[in-house]
């Protein structure tokens, strides 16, 4: 299990547990409609966000998935000491978007933060970029970035 420590204004420590399989945070059909799939590690989250052919312009390519890896640190994303941070500011922004909670710490104790930090990471880091076709789709998803195959 991996767990990330939140500390509140207070200084209280909060352990906060986080996912150990491979999350979808997008449409419950990716391959149709795109998706926003999450792994947790120590060092931070990882994350393959996916559109689909539809909603690319047609001129950009014909048939083919958009797919992004990115990976983001929990130490860029949850930083205590830098109020400057632009990856920290990408996670409060989120947070507030949300409407479902005001700060950090209660997205975390209210088992929000995962899948925000998923969408601050697919906002905020870019990695690697490349189209799939989408007779290709559930094999490069399963084989190139180790999404299970009931999530697509």
């Amino acid at each position: 299990m991996t767990e990330i420590s939140i500390y509140d204004r207070d200084g209280e420590f909060h352990a906060i547990a986080l996912p150990t399989d491979t999350r979808n945070y997008g449409d419950v059909n990716p391959q149709a409609h795109g998706g926003v799939f999450a792994g947790y590690d120590d060092m931070g989250v990882s994350v393959v966000k996916t559109v689909p052919p539809q909603d690319l312009p047609d001129d950009f390519c014909h048939g083919e998935h958009l797919v992004t890896e990115t990976f983001g640190y929990y130490d860029d994303l949850i930083d205590h000491t830098d109020t400057e941070s632009v990856a920290r500011g990408v996670l409060d922004r989120e947070i507030a978007a949300s409407g479902r909670c005001d700060s950090l710490v209660q997205a975390a104790i209210d088992g929000h933060l995962p899948a925000m930090l998923a969408w601050a990471t697919e906002r905020y880091h870019g990695r690697d970029e490349r189209f799939v076709s989408d007779s290709e789709y559930a094999e490069t998803m399963i084989n190139n970035y180790s999404v299970p195959e009931e999530l697509l």
